[in-house]
């Protein structure tokens, strides 16, 4: 049996689509199992989900969208106000972000370094690798991702610059370190980024 109207299913008698499983069998046992208003429930729980996904998402991942600054070599954001989150936030936020820059998303472990790294009062301004496709620095809370062609891996980083010790920046302000086409200076900017 054929049907040529537009936006009607067609579904032969034996199918062995996941649709058809659950038409034949998940469905005849929820029914049996919870009764004939399994159905409008499971509907009303769907209905609930999309609303707490899109509260979430205005009212917890906005600010941080916001907060994020863009720029041509990559984008940065000051991570104190969000250094409290769970896991499944900074999932989300990095991810997003990653993927508005082209770049790919980071794996749980990556995320949970980062998170130690960002709720320790202590620690001092160093790289994360969250992949190794692109660089991250972290300094003075704000989380800077470089775009993969704004600091190739190629090029790699001079011992002089990085230090030997954690990866902690030894670059003091007003000394100047070649790292592939770019000379690099440390330096503190009073009026924050243009």
């Amino acid at each position: 049996m054929a049907c040529n109207k537009p936006n009607q299913i067609y579904l032969r008698k034996h199918s062995w689509s996941t649709r058809g499983k659950l038409r034949r069998r998940l469905i005849p046992l929820l029914k049996d199992m919870y009764g004939e208003g399994v159905l409008s429930q499971l509907s009303m729980l769907a209905s609930q989900s999309h609303e707490t996904c899109t509260w979430a998402k205005k009212a917890v991942l906005e600010p941080f969208w916001d907060s994020v600054t863009v720029g041509k070599l990559g984008s940065w954001f000051d991570t104190q106000p969000f250094r409290s989150q769970c896991k499944f936030f900074w999932s989300q936020a990095l991810c997003s972000l990653l993927h508005s820059m082209g770049l790919p998303m980071v794996r749980d472990k990556a995320i949970m370094n980062f998170m130690g790294r960002i709720q320790d009062d202590s620690s001092q301004d160093c790289w994360i690798e969250l992949r190794r496709e692109f660089r991250t620095l972290m300094r003075e809370g704000k989380l800077y991702v470089l775009r993969p062609d704004a600091l190739p891996r190629s090029y790699g980083l001079e011992p002089a610059w990085i230090g030997a010790t954690n990866g902690h920046p030894a670059l003091l302000p007003g000394e100047y370190v070649r790292v592939g086409p770019w000379i690099v200076a440390s330096c503190v900017d009073e009026n924050g980024p243009e």
